[in-house]
C-alpha cells in the first residue's frame, strides 16, 4: 500500500511518500488556498498511485483549517486518515 503523508500548512505543505513503515520526504507545495491544495493533492494521488492519504493535524487555528482540508479530500472520494501532531517534532 502506498501512502502520501501531508504536513499541512496555510502557505506551504510538505509531502512524504511511504510504501512501508518509513516515509521519505517527497516535495513541498506552495498553495494559494484550500481549493488549490485539494486540486494539487488529488493530482499527486492520481499520478503517484497513492492508496491512502495521512494528514497531520496540528493544534489551534491551523488545525481547524487542516480539518476542513481533510473533509474536502474525503468529499472528493480520497481515502484519508489523520494523525495528531501534538507534542511531535
Amino acid at each position: 500500500m502506498k501512502y502520501l503523508g501531508i504536513d499541512f500548512g496555510l502557505k506551504r505543505v510538505g509531502l512524504a511518500l511511504s510504501e512501508g513503515e518509513l516515509a521519505s520526504p517527497y516535495k513541498t507545495l506552495e498553495v494559494k488556498g484550500l481549493s488549490d491544495l485539494v486540486v494539487k493533492v488529488k493530482h499527486e494521488v492520481k499520478d503517484g498511485g497513492v492508496d491512502k492519504v495521512v494528514v497531520g493535524l496540528p493544534e489551534g487555528a491551523t488545525g481547524k483549517a487542516a480539518q476542513k482540508f481533510v473533509h474536502s479530500l474525503k468529499k472528493e472520494g480520497l481515502d484519508v486518515e489523520t494523525a495528531d501532531e501534538t507534542l511531535s517534532t
